[in-house]
């Protein structure tokens, strides 16, 4: 039995119409006239209307003059006049070997809708991120960075990294974040993506060697609706300002202990150790003192005065110095720095 292609095509639900090319309509279907609305079926009335679509006609013209061969094809998107922009077409043109113009019309009013709210929902998520003031980099299940937020580009930017963000994009996280070395990275890694832990580095110095700014870093694993880890998100925050105020606070808290222990030598040293130098200078004093016993007296009087000048320099002591007292071992007060000069 023979196949009837008009009938069809004609019973399709998308819009559909072929074109000569004089861009005449040398068939439509029911969707097609009743897109253009002409429910006759005349294929002069349906020219004369698609010429009257300015828009629709003018695209489709651009859309076949590039059709060059047979079986090429070309797409656009048309909205019908006074639809305000409810009803959205995506247009499909493919030439025939006849030098013909198949149209088809695909509704897509409904996907470009979604894609509109992605979209805003995407554009008001980042505004978000970008503005949260913590660097924040998620990335994927290869740990390869998919998004970097504003405040994370420039802590890359402080911390000596000049590859522009589109660059780190698609990256290892390993590779781009120099806050720590990449095998810290890869145990964090491990730890997140394949155990779904939550890995913190509360306090990181940087440079390693001799660090000027301190970070904490908190990588979260994130699932897909099967459970399953496809990624994670990693949190930068800078604490610089807050590790210089604890050392701040330490350093006075030492200080405000090593005045505590002054005055308390100064009242359990200081008030002996005067009867003790009183006593051997009174002796040294007196005539026909042997001179063996004088060599004693001056020796005790010599380590009463060292004793009194160490309890001296500590009553007066501003800064908390420490040196070591054995090479590798416990640290001591350092009573003989200079004191730091004052700042401009």
């Amino acid at each position: 039995m023979p196949v009837n292609t008009d009938e069809i095509l004609a019973t399709l639900s998308k819009p559909l119409c072929v074109l000569s090319a004089d861009f005449e309509v040398c068939f439509a279907n029911g969707a097609f006239q009743e897109l253009l609305g002409d429910p006759t079926g005349d294929l002069q009335q349906l020219t004369w209307a698609l010429g009257a679509s300015t828009g629709l006609s003018r695209s489709l013209r651009k859309a076949c003059a590039r059709l060059g061969a047979t079986g090429l094809h070309s797409a656009f998107r048309w909205t019908p006049a006074g639809d305000d922009g409810r009803g959205i077409y995506e247009v499909h043109v493919t030439r025939t070997a006849g030098h013909q113009f198949v149209v088809v019309l695909d509704e897509i009013s409904e996907i470009v809708q979604i894609e509109e709210i992605h979209s805003r929902t995407r554009s008001y998520l980042e505004g978000v991120l970008n503005n949260l003031n913590l660097g924040l980099i998620v990335f994927d299940a290869q740990f390869c960075a998919t998004f970097i937020n504003r405040d994370q580009a420039e802590l890359f930017q402080r911390l000596g990294v000049d590859t522009p963000v589109l660059d780190l994009i698609g990256a290892p996280v390993g590779r781009i974040h120099p806050v720590l070395p990449p095998a810290q990275w890869d145990a964090a890694f491990a730890r997140v993506v394949h155990a779904g832990e939550v890995v913190t580095h509360a306090k990181i110095g940087f440079p390693a060697d001799e660090p000027d700014s301190y970070f904490t870093t908190t990588i979260v694993p994130l699932c897909d609706r099967q459970g399953k880890v496809a990624g994670g998100v990693c949190v930068t925050r800078e604490i610089t300002r807050m590790v210089m105020l604890e050392q701040e606070l330490m350093e006075k808290e030492r200080q405000a202990l090593v005045g505590q222990l002054a005055i308390t030598l100064n009242h359990e040293v200081n008030n002996p150790l005067t009867a003790i130098l009183g006593t051997a200078q009174l002796v040294l004093s007196t005539r026909n003192v042997d001179p063996a016993m004088a060599r004693f007296l001056r020796m005790i009087e010599a380590n009463a005065l060292r004793i009194a000048d160490v309890t001296r320099r500590l009553r007066e002591l501003e800064e908390i110095h420490l040196t070591e007292y054995l090479k590798d071992g416990p640290l001591m007060l350092d009573l003989h720095a200079a004191p730091s000069a004052p700042a401009h």
